[in-house]
């Protein structure tokens, strides 16, 4: 593992970040800003700003560049991990050259969308995007939404390149983490995932994932900062399960669509400015955010309107 970067070492929270659009479809840069800020103030370790949560796959060439450049021109101070998935090997790259010239400390990768490569030809290209990036790269496998499952020997190979620094597990099949973790510990950093359907959060902590790659930290980013110190630095089982337990159901709420309709209701609903969705995509009526902001309101009793 190399020591580049703010993720090497990283611990905690990572929260994958939502892009705020206006009416008309155009990036709200200054609502952007604000729900970064908000993530400086209530203890993230992290954000990850265009990716699923972030709607990337919906941007435009030239609104992916611009969105990377502010957000790396105005960084705060936390890492920022930068999302450059595309579709194709080539897009990739071009991505990953762009990030790293604004200084990205690191940029993350998934198998390109909508090609379900083979799990052999997804390490392949990992491993050559790893070879050609001027900064670490996290690898991302979400079987789940892109086809393809990196197989704990491929995720192996990969976890020796000496550009790869960070993996996030996102495969509901968690028996493998044990199988995984022994093989690649001291080479990169493993994360877990927030995912309620998969249910990876507890079992990978408890394997030793050094924090929680996740979406509910856009609404509770206090409560999920608590929620992702890893084990073998802060572990009391009762206060553990008191709080997962808490935050769970909001968990629920988030995963209960395509990302990130539920959030971006949420959010909306408790006045933080997440904007509209990208069409085809359209928001949440108001009546189905009930669930979302109940469990929202039981995190608050608990810690307060900063939470």
């Amino acid at each position: 593992m190399t020591g580049q970067g703010g993720f090497a070492n990283f611990t905690g929270s990572l929260v994958s970040g939502v892009t705020p659009f206006q009416q008309n479809g155009d990036i709200d840069f200054g609502a952007l800003d604000a729900l970064i800020e908000r993530q400086l103030t209530r203890g993230t370790s992290g954000i990850y700003l265009a990716g699923l949560t972030g709607e990337a796959t919906t941007l435009t060439e030239s609104e992916y560049f611009q969105l990377v450049k502010h957000v790396l021109d105005n960084k705060g101070p936390v890492p920022y991990l930068i999302g450059c998935s595309g579709g194709s090997e080539r897009d990739v790259l071009q991505r990953v050259h762009f990030a790293a010239e604004h200084g990205a400390e690191a940029v993350l990768l998934t198998v390109p969308h909508n090609m379900g490569p083979s799990t052999s030809q997804a390490t392949e290209f990992v491993l050559r995007v790893a070879d050609a990036s001027a900064v670490p790269i996290v690898l991302f496998n979400n079987p789940s939404r892109l086809l393809t499952d990196f197989d704990t020997e491929s995720l192996i190979r990969i976890a020796h390149h000496d550009n790869v620094i960070m993996h996030k597990e996102g495969s509901s099949l968690t028996g493998r983490i044990p199988e995984l973790l022994p093989h690649i510990r001291g080479q990169i950093n493993f994360m877990g995932d927030d995912c309620a359907d998969q249910d990876i959060i507890t079992p990978s902590l408890a394997m030793g994932a050094r924090g929680v790659v996740n979406v509910i930290g856009n609404i509770a980013p206090r409560a999920t900062a608590l929620l992702s110190r890893p084990w073998d630095e802060h572990f009391d089982p009762m206060e553990y399960r008191e709080l997962l337990a808490l935050v769970w159901p909001l968990a629920r709420f988030c995963y209960s669509g395509r990302l990130p309709i539920a959030v971006k209701a949420l959010m909306n609903e408790i006045g933080l400015p997440a904007g509209y969705m990208r069409r085809p995509l359209t928001e949440l009526p108001g009546e189905q955010v009930k669930p979302g902001l109940d469990a929202y309101h039981r995190i608050v009793e608990r810690f307060g309107e900063d939470c």
